[in-house]
């Protein structure tokens, strides 16, 4: 058993972790000494131990002379919890194997540095591709200030996510709803529009998977969406937050009426739409700043189109997951409806990360190149 097959240990148990660690990263340990793994451990809860800390404490031996595994570059500063490579030194570890630099300036190469004036050999594997993957929305938030935005929809064979009169409901098979919702649990927050939660009154919650229910991003340009929702009355930990224009910020008459519930309203200003024509919209990018700013790592996009459009004409979109249908409406609502035109030489390019079957549905997993 080579180095890469314990890095790929420390990802198995660092997946564990999902949907309660955001916006911390997903972090898997192993500490193996003389061919055996002594000790394994992984980042389970915001604010809780550290995956190296776990993995020391759960040593069903001595450390020392060990080699820890792990698929994040260990803590090299007090945050939440006093630093991670004070410990492995303490302990008397005498190799560790990292499986990607920490993209976070308090750490990015610190923590390896401090290992190796230690005299601890430290090195890289050559997993970097799967241990950025697994944590693409940490990485993304803590470079960028931003979430990491995936859009998701379920379209017809012909592009439509709904009918002429918009009706969009099980559009997808059953499986397809389930793997939705264990996403939800995944994500920090689902977004929705106004309109769509005007029109089909959603809970977006996780009701046919384990887990835990995200956060709400709410865009309401003018807050026309009725605070007697059943979104704001859904009993549970979760936040919601409502992107409205600056203009109603001094406007106590329209913000109060959320405040029986768990809302935090976030004003941003309003801007020509980046899709184009004369409507105003608002300014998703500051939103989105926002969003990271309040502990936001990861939203799921689901709706409507007018937000898809938006997201993709301003670039401010991260992977595209489509649901394909295999029905035919030949009219209704289309995915990027207000979406700004471009030519062939335009056209906004995406790679294919992922294609699968469930049941007769298809879905297509895009990322931007």
């Amino acid at each position: 058993m080579n180095d890469d097959f314990f890095i790929e240990k420390t990802l198995e148990l660092a997946a564990r972790g999902r949907g309660e660690v955001s916006p911390n990263p997903l972090v898997g340990c192993v500490i193996v000494k003389d061919g055996e793994i002594i000790g394994e451990g992984y980042h389970k809860k915001f604010g809780d131990k550290h995956a190296e800390v776990n993995a020391i404490e759960n040593c069903k031996r001595d450390p020392a002379g060990a080699t820890l595994y792990v698929n994040l570059e260990p803590c090299s500063h007090h945050g939440k919890t006093p630093p991670c490579t004070g410990l492995i030194i303490e302990k008397k570890i005498a190799r560790v194997v990292i499986g990607m630099q920490d993209p976070n300036i308090l750490v990015n190469g610190k923590g390896i540095s401090i290992l190796r004036n230690a005299g601890i050999e430290t090195s890289l594997s050559g997993k970097f591709s799967e241990c950025r993957e697994i944590n693409r929305f940490f990485v993304k938030n803590i470079t960028e200030k931003k979430p990491y935005i995936t859009l998701k929809a379920a379209q017809t064979l012909d592009g439509k996510i709904a009918d002429p009169d918009g009706l969009s409901k099980w559009l997808s098979s059953a499986k397809s709803r389930v793997l939705v919702h264990k996403l939800r649990a995944e994500y920090d927050a689902v977004m929705a529009g106004s309109g769509t939660v005007k029109s089909d009154d959603p809970l977006l919650n996780v009701r046919d998977a384990e887990g835990r229910d995200p956060h709400v991003v709410l865009l309401d340009k003018d807050l026309t969406v009725s605070p007697e929702s059943s979104l704001f009355h859904l009993r549970s930990k979760r936040k919601i937050f409502i992107i409205t224009s600056e203009k109603f910020r001094e406007n106590k008459q329209y913000t109060e009426q959320y405040s029986r519930s768990a809302t935090e309203i976030i004003f941003v200003p309003e801007i020509e739409n980046p899709a184009g024509g004369d409507f105003i919209h608002l300014d998703l990018d500051s939103a989105l700043s926002k969003l990271s700013a309040a502990g936001i790592a990861s939203v799921l996009v689901e709706g409507g189109a007018g937000i898809f459009s938006s997201l993709i004409s301003g670039n401010l979109f991260d992977e595209l997951m489509v649901f394909i249908s295999p029905r035919l409406l030949g009219g209704g609502k289309d995915f990027f409806s207000s979406a700004k035109r471009l030519s062939v030489e335009e056209a906004v390019r995406l790679k294919l990360h992922r294609i699968e079957q469930i049941e007769d549905d298809i879905l297509a997993i895009y990322r931007k190149q």
